[in-house]
């Protein structure tokens, strides 16, 4: 019994592992592949703030929302957004975020991306780079969004004694 079981295991890995090309006729190639992975593209990011001058303030709590887009056969598992800065600028903080939603095929979610400005912030703008991943490692291609910023004002309090 033991040895027919092995038998049709061995029987069966063979004509999977067959599957993935097969000769025919013509001498060509046929390519089977079967996409097993969640593609994730992202559609559109949004900026919001908590006093919605569309800028991110010193000291000020931010998030970017990202639409994604899983194109892909399967779900996706806790996506990972990954924020990188074109432009070096340790005064904008911000971590990897990973969510505990799916994002399942053939659906779009929303993913909100935390970031605030350290009171070192200075006047400018800053390009930021998003990806996203799955659980299983699958990688979007990656997004640029331009976002500005502005230094915290100080205020110098004068007096006078005369």
């Amino acid at each position: 019994m033991k040895t027919t079981l092995y038998f049709i295991s061995i029987l069966f890995f063979l004509s999977i592992s067959n599957l993935s090309a097969q000769e025919v006729e013509g001498g060509g190639v046929i390519k089977l592949s079967l996409k097993t992975t969640p593609e994730l593209i992202i559609e559109k990011i949004t900026f919001f703030d908590e006093n919605n001058n569309d800028l991110i303030d010193a000291e000020e709590n931010c998030y970017f929302e990202l639409i994604v887009k899983n194109t892909g056969k399967t779900h996706a598992n806790k996506p990972i957004v990954k924020t990188k800065l074109i432009e070096d600028n340790t005064a904008l903080l911000f971590e990897t975020v990973t969510n505990s939603v799916q994002i399942k095929a053939g659906q779009s979610g929303k993913i909100k991306v935390p970031i605030s400005g350290s009171n070192k912030l200075k006047t400018g703008a800053t390009t930021f780079e998003f990806s996203v991943s799955d659980a299983g490692k699958y990688r979007s291609k990656s997004k640029q969004f331009i976002q500005k910023h502005k230094a915290k004002k100080i205020e110098i309090l004068l007096t006078s004694e005369w």
